[in-house]
């Protein structure tokens, strides 16, 4: 009779292990993705804010309206070329509904994310992005407003 208790012990350790290393995976998974779209929020903070530093200096000039947006992300940590890192900057927006539009600008931001737990399941990265338009327009029209304070003039 000890035999057979012995066995059955021996049948849920197997299980007990092989459930615990699937829960295990699936909340390392978990973390991964919950770290990834922390990444991504924090790109599209900096790609809205890049977009609308450009667009504040689209009608003067491209370059001072591309410039502007390169240097505030470089600001909020996304500099072109540092760390896996991507700032692409393009007047007119290459896509969407902006398409042409000499006074808009586009920001795209994008970073391979080091992947913390994946890389147990062989996965070493993500690849996270985001893209901004801002446009300067008289009379565009849209449920849409932002009002823009001075960073240091202003609490």
């Amino acid at each position: 009779m000890s035999s057979t208790t012995d066995r059955d012990r021996g049948q849920a350790l197997a299980v007990f292990v092989l459930s615990l290393t699937t829960v295990l995976l699936a909340a390392a998974l978990a973390f991964d993705a919950g770290d990834m779209l922390v990444e991504r929020r924090t790109e599209q903070n900096a790609a809205d804010a890049a977009a609308m530093a450009g667009a504040r200096y689209i009608l003067d000039s491209e370059s001072q309206a591309a410039t502007a947006a390169r240097n505030l992300a470089a600001r909020n940590g996304f500099a072109d070329g540092v760390a896996s890192q991507l700032v692409h900057v393009n007047i007119p927006p290459t896509e969407g509904q902006w398409t042409g539009f000499r006074n808009a600008i586009e920001v795209r931001i994008g970073n391979t994310r080091p992947s913390l737990f994946g890389g147990i399941m062989g996965v070493a990265g993500w690849p996270v992005s985001a893209r901004a338009v801002a446009a300067q327009f008289d009379g565009v029209g849209g449920p849409w407003a932002f009002l823009a304070l001075h960073e240091t003039q202003c609490d």
